[in-house]
């Protein structure tokens, strides 16, 4: 017979096997039972050294960041934040070249990973804004309705008004806030005899007085043609007639007051020679141009453009034309500066094919030049080159373009032609530009 203790030790038996295994159950699950954790998301991403400091933007697996101009991208420090337990390589808080877009690799709790890809953009030197536009890129339809074919080619800014030339024989007067006219069919008509041109006006310019002072376009051996308008509802008159001109001219520049003292500039198409009228006590001294040559140049091009920097006689001059890109001569002909070859690279280069047209000015320290590309269809660009340090010194991070074109046929610029002009009045400079075929626009250029 059994006694109650044989019993009892029975009893503790089993409830130490059905106890024992349920407490260390229960403890595994308070210490080691819950489900590790996915989460790998990158939270936010900074670059909290620069100054500003700089917030990436993420979408999905992308993140984006822009920095400011002259940022050494090399060695960015960034501060990542991360879902809570994960990690991330490489390191928050560890250098990286961000020249190139960089792979960040987050890793959760229980091993799972997701990749994202960062990319840093330098914003360019200049911030170009769009005042108005009526360009081709917009829209066929998109473009003012007085435009003709091929036969739009310059714009200048003067008096409040900005001038265009339209059908080679008027010159539109636009509101420079809208690029409306500011009277429908309201223009300055050519209404003077001229012999000896292929088109009666090609260019206009606004002088120092406030005169439009617009040119004819004239062949190698044909009569060149100044003319001024007084104001926008005078009458045309002839301030200088170039006979038996030697070389076609296509493009002009005046500098000072051709009712006071001044200086008209012309460079040849075909040739690499330089004109040049003065004017004293508004009149032309002489009919017969001073003429310098540019022995570093063999060929200028067609639509030759002339910039000077000063109303000096002694001025640099700005030349551009379709056989040659933007170069600095001396008053004594001598070539200066021209741009490297790797930016002028035919196959590579960030500045090939003709250009057209250019101008010259500063924004404080930094020297900005705006001359207009279009190499092809496919390209009828506003092309502004940082050329603070000099022509020579011009790389590719020190170009920026402003599309007219859409890329088809309607975009078409045979002749290569366009105009540039600027206002420089307030605290930007705005630029008005005008390509063939592809419209007119007006810009504001300030530093970022």
């Amino acid at each position: 017979m059994k006694s109650k203790y044989t019993n009892l030790t029975t009893l503790l038996s089993v409830l130490f096997c059905f106890t024992v295994p349920f407490f260390f159950t229960a403890c595994g699950d308070d210490d080691d039972g819950e489900p590790l954790s996915d989460a790998k998301e990158i939270l936010s991403f900074a670059f909290n050294d620069l100054t500003p400091a700089v917030q990436g933007s993420i979408s999905g697996s992308a993140i984006t960041a822009t920095v400011p101009f002259g940022t050494d991208v090399t060695g960015l420090v960034p501060t990542v934040t991360l879902s809570e337990e994960a990690t991330v390589s490489p390191a928050s808080g560890a250098a990286q070249d961000f020249s190139n877009p960089v792979t960040y690799t987050v890793t959760a709790e229980d091993g799972s990973e997701a990749t994202y890809t960062v990319t840093v953009t330098v914003l360019p030197k200049f911030k170009i804004t769009p005042a108005w536009e009526k360009t081709v890129r917009l829209g066929t339809g998109e473009i003012p309705g007085w435009f003709t074919a091929n036969n739009d080619a310059d714009i200048a800014f003067g008096n409040g008004s900005v001038y265009a030339m339209n059908n080679r024989d008027k010159i539109r007067i636009l509101d420079p806030a809208t690029g409306e006219e500011k009277v429908a069919d309201q223009f300055l008509s050519h209404t003077v005899s001229v012999t000896g041109v292929y088109a009666n006006i090609v260019g206009v310019k606004v002088d120092d007085g406030g005169n439009i002072i617009g040119s004819s376009g004239t062949t190698a051996g044909g009569n060149w043609h100044v003319y001024k308008w007084d104001d926008e509802s005078a009458t045309q008159e002839i301030i200088l007639t170039w006979t038996g001109a030697t070389t076609r001219i296509d493009n002009f520049a005046v500098v000072g007051d051709m009712d006071g003292n001044g200086y008209i500039y012309a460079a040849s198409n075909g040739a690499n020679e330089i004109y040049r009228w003065e004017v004293t006590n508004g009149s032309v001294t002489s009919e017969t141009p001073t003429t310098t040559v540019v022995p570093g140049v063999a060929n200028f091009g067609s639509f030759t453009a002339i910039f000077p920097m000063s109303a000096d006689a002694n001025s640099d001059l700005w030349i551009n034309g379709n056989a040659i890109q933007p170069i600095l001569v001396g008053a004594d002909g001598s070539l200066k500066e021209e741009l490297p070859g790797a930016i002028t690279n035919s196959a590579t280069g960030a500045l090939t094919g003709f250009s057209s047209d250019l101008i010259y000015f500063e924004l404080g320290t930094d020297k900005v030049l705006v001359t207009i590309n279009t190499p092809n269809n496919d390209t009828q660009d506003l092309v502004f080159i940082d050329v603070t340090n000099g022509l020579s010194q011009v790389n590719e991070a020190g170009i920026q373009r402003v599309e007219f074109d859409n890329n088809s046929p309607a975009s078409a610029n045979a002749n290569a032609t366009g105009g540039l002009d600027f206002d420089a009045s307030g605290s930007t400079v705005t630029v008005y530009g005008l390509i063939t075929n592809n419209g007119i626009g007006a810009y504001t250029v300030e530093l970022n």
